[in-house]
């Protein structure tokens, strides 16, 4: 199938990213086949372009050849097509073919940005994570303040007197009842609905949560029947432990935080350094590259409409004519500009979350695939077991 000309043709580093090549493998066989001169160039040429694991998985399934087949998509197999270049240019018998010579240049110039490294790392993905680290830095600096909250209160109630120590009871035995008139509430709603189901899932389903709705309630009355007859020391301590667990919590929360700031803050270099893969690599992940950024821009339109939305949002004034002849003006002001805030975070947010999952999943890809990091740890956890296993030895001696 002959090469079709395109609105608009890539140029440069964008060309080869998408695997352009203008001619295709139908134009050089032609050539080869028509008995014009440099026959041996263009078989050779031919050859060159068979080389991809690509074209040669499709070859043997008689699937349609793209154009972004032809790149190599290994170490040896650029290092094969350079070698079948190389020969194609040394057969060139009558050098006025400006068409071959243009067709080997194209290649040689794939096989030059195909064995080095090119920066492939998103500004989108770098920007939408700072935006994340500066939300997660707040969301921590926060979580201290809880923590240094409760750990003043635990203070306080650690100096209770009598008085104080009477008043968290009530309050406890009136939050347990509540929590028990929630759990009657629920036992009877259920009940109410298995006198009439008739569906075996259904009925299944409603028992399910009638037995842990009568679970809920039988544990919170056995907790109140023990609040009512606990001493003021005993509440006290109950007091006591429940903001201790506050406390603990507040700062399982910070620990949390802190981690996931300074993982991403340390990440975003490793994602830089990560993102530099060889051009063979970008042409066998080619595919993936196309879902990755796919993925990039539905999230931008996502975002971009969730702020359309917002910025269509006008505030309106009623104007009200009273018979006295007075006049009062009401608007809509502050429930527009609290949905405007909520359409501009959620826009955020999903910027945020598709930054943050493909600067993750993009690193550990990178380092595996770019740096070989898989076979150098195996090699290295060897090293090790070899040592290990050696310094055994020379003990047993």
């Amino acid at each position: 199938m002959a090469k079709k000309k395109e609105a608009k043709i890539p140029k440069g580093k964008k060309a080869k990213e998408m695997g352009y090549v203008s001619f295709s493998k139908e134009d050089i066989k032609n050539a080869e086949e028509s008995g014009v001169k440099n026959q041996r160039a263009y078989e050779l040429l031919y050859e060159a372009t068979n080389v991809s694991k690509h074209v040669q998985k499709k070859n043997k399934k008689g699937r349609e050849i793209n154009d972004d087949d032809i790149y190599p998509t290994s170490l040896d197999e650029t290092l094969r097509m350079d070698a079948l270049v190389t020969q194609a240019t040394n057969a060139i018998d009558d050098q006025s073919d400006r068409e071959l010579k243009s067709y080997l240049s194209e290649m040689r110039d794939i096989i030059d940005w195909s064995r080095k490294r090119h920066w492939n790392f998103s500004w989108m993905i770098i920007i939408g994570v700072i935006v994340s680290i500066i939300f997660l830095n707040y969301q921590t600096g926060d979580a201290e303040e809880n923590v240094k909250r409760h750990q003043k209160e635990l203070t306080t109630i650690e100096k209770w007197n009598d008085s104080a120590i009477a008043a968290y009871k009530t309050r406890q035995i009136t939050s347990i009842e509540s929590n028990i008139k929630g759990a009657s509430d629920d036992i009877k709603r259920n009940e109410s609905v298995l006198d009439t189901a008739v569906n075996k899932d259904v009925k299944k389903r409603y028992q399910e949560w009638l037995k842990n709705s009568q679970k809920r309630k039988k544990d919170y009355e056995e907790k109140l029947a023990d609040l009512k007859k606990a001493s003021n020391k005993d509440v006290h301590k109950m007091a006591i432990k429940e903001k201790e667990e506050w406390i603990d919590n507040a700062k399982g929360s910070h620990r949390a935080l802190y981690f996931w700031t300074a993982f991403f803050i340390i990440l975003i270099p490793l994602y830089i350094f990560a993102e530099r893969p060889f051009g063979y690599l970008m042409s066998r992940y080619r595919t993936e590259a196309k879902v990755l950024g796919g993925i990039k821009k539905l999230s931008l339109m996502l975002a971009g409409g969730l702020a359309s939305v917002a910025a269509g949002l006008q505030v309106t004034e009623t104007v009200t004519k009273w018979s006295d002849g007075t006049t009062t003006r009401d608007d809509n002001g502050m429930l527009i500009y609290a949905m405007k805030f909520a359409f501009l975070a959620a826009a955020l947010v999903v910027i945020c979350i598709t930054s943050m999952f493909l600067m993750v999943y993009s690193t550990i890809a990178g380092l595996i695939r770019n740096y070989d990091l898989i076979p150098k740890a195996k090699l290295m956890i060897q090293q090790i077991k070899n040592n290990q296993a050696a310094k055994k030895e020379s003990a047993g001696k």
